[in-house]
């Protein structure tokens, strides 16, 4: 296999041609098309290759900048996450970036990690350690660092999951 767009071996069942519904995420997660341990170690293989080679982290660390963030302290939490993410050896794999408001100001600071797509609310700087230890590192999300519902205590690990904001336009 050279690029994703070619067929990862003889049992592949789709091309660009024919593709199927889930031809993108077959490309870069799969085969979803047939069992193969081997085809997907090496389409794994070339996702990150091309990922590197492109110069573009693999998960980027989203900052609210609106005005309840910013009085909440998120440009320093920026600024910590970037120099941990730094200490810890991760820049080429973790941007992070600072954005307009998220609507959500009364729980702010508000840190959006994508691909993952996971909201934290209340962001503190002590909890700068724990998002990049367990959530980068370790791939486990900061459960503590949801949204919660008031009523039930449910956390809502998406901004999209949240039924306060469901029908409002957004890039979750």
């Amino acid at each position: 296999m050279i690029n994703l767009m070619e067929a990862c071996c003889s049992q592949c069942k789709h091309t660009p041609a024919t593709p199927c519904q889930r031809f993108v995420d077959c490309r870069k997660s799969g085969p979803f098309c047939h069992e193969s341990k081997g085809c997907a170690d090496s389409r794994k293989k070339l996702v990150n290759r091309v990922q590197v080679l492109s110069g573009s982290p693999v998960k980027q660390i989203i900052v609210c900048g609106g005005t309840g963030c910013s009085s909440s302290g998120s440009a320093k939490l920026a600024e910590l996450l970037t120099e941990e993410i730094k200490k810890r050896e991760l820049s080429n794999e973790v941007l992070v970036k600072r954005t307009s408001c998220h609507g959500f100001c009364e729980n702010g600071p508000i840190v959006h990690v994508k691909p993952e797509s996971i909201f934290y609310t209340k962001v503190k700087p002590g909890d700068v350690n724990e998002i990049v230890s367990s959530h980068l590192i370790e791939e486990k999300y900061v459960e503590g660092l949801m949204f919660h519902d008031p009523d039930s205590g449910h956390p809502y690990p998406h901004f999209s999951d949240i039924p306060f904001m469901h029908g409002r336009p957004g890039y979750y």
